[in-house]
């Protein structure tokens, strides 16, 4: 009984080990954005969640309505007047496309956002810590 209790416990420790987590490690700024795109695309609020400071998650983005989102564009551009290595914008151009014809505040159509992304440390990975156009 122990030994089959040891075995089960093992394998279950293996198990979870194996689970791969939501946000890769070591992204760049702009694989950062494109992978919380993809998660949009996928209607997975919680992995992109994983990808946003804490004061900004619990958006609504009315995934129930959403029959599109295609990220265009993607491109990190330093601020020359930012002193910071930790804080960076990405500017993307995306498409948009919900059910009867807006949501989560967009008509559809073609929008051009920028992300702030930093991090809290060189080691930690970029978090997006605000978006909007322009």
């Amino acid at each position: 009984m122990k030994r089959t209790t040891a075995i089960i416990l093992v394998f279950i420790l293996v198990l979870v080990g194996c689970v791969k987590t939501t946000r890769p490690q070591g992204q760049s700024p702009e694989e950062t954005v494109q992978l919380y795109f993809s998660y949009w695309q996928m209607k997975s609020i919680h992995k992109m969640d994983s990808l946003v400071m804490p004061q900004q998650r619990g958006a609504d983005y009315e995934l129930n309505k959403l029959q599109s989102i295609a990220l265009k564009s993607c491109k990190e551009t330093k601020n020359p007047e930012e002193k910071s290595e930790l804080s960076t914008m990405v500017y993307v151009e995306f498409e948009v496309n919900y059910k009867g014809g807006s949501g989560s505040g967009m008509e559809n159509g073609v929008y051009h956002w920028s992300y702030r992304l930093v991090k809290e440390t060189e080691e930690k990975d970029w978090m997006i810590a605000g978006w909007g156009a322009g």
